[in-house]
């Protein structure tokens, strides 16, 4: 299992990285280190100093969280993980509001939290489920 954890935080982090330098004038700069010098924070900027995407890592160099900007706030897919790659949360943003499609995984993987969010604000009906993904309840906003 956790070969398997490593195989895809590296893959994603080359997705990543490597769909950042597609992208004609983009520039990576790291903001942060830890003490061993792995990147904590690495930002990547377009042109002019525009920032388009961030990525932030765990102390053990597995990926913590990344997503996109759009005039210097979030906007589209943002995701994170646990320090074992294990997948955390999804969510979106459209000009720095929560919007869309919000999920939480417990570690096992199972699906914990299925909402939307509309404005920035929790909207229709939000499951909750335990870590065998039996559902618990449903809150309707």
């Amino acid at each position: 299992m956790k070969k398997i954890a490593f195989i895809t935080i590296v893959l994603t982090g080359f997705l990543f990285f490597t769909d950042c330098k597609r992208q004609e004038n983009y520039k990576e700069v790291v903001v942060e280190v830890y003490e061993d010098g792995f990147p904590r924070k690495i930002n990547y900027y377009m042109q002019d100093s525009i920032l388009v995407k961030t990525a932030e890592y765990h102390s053990n160099h597995t990926l913590f969280i990344e997503g996109g900007y759009k005039n210097q706030v979030r906007d589209g897919q943002w995701r994170s993980w646990r320090d074992n790659g294990i997948l955390w949360s999804k969510a979106r943003y459209k000009n720095g509001v929560q919007t869309g499609a919000y999920r939480v995984f417990y570690e096992n993987g199972q699906l914990y939290i299925k909402g939307r969010y509309k404005d920035g604000k929790n909207s229709g009906k939000w499951k909750f489920y335990d870590e065998d993904g039996t559902l618990l309840k449903t809150v309707k906003y």
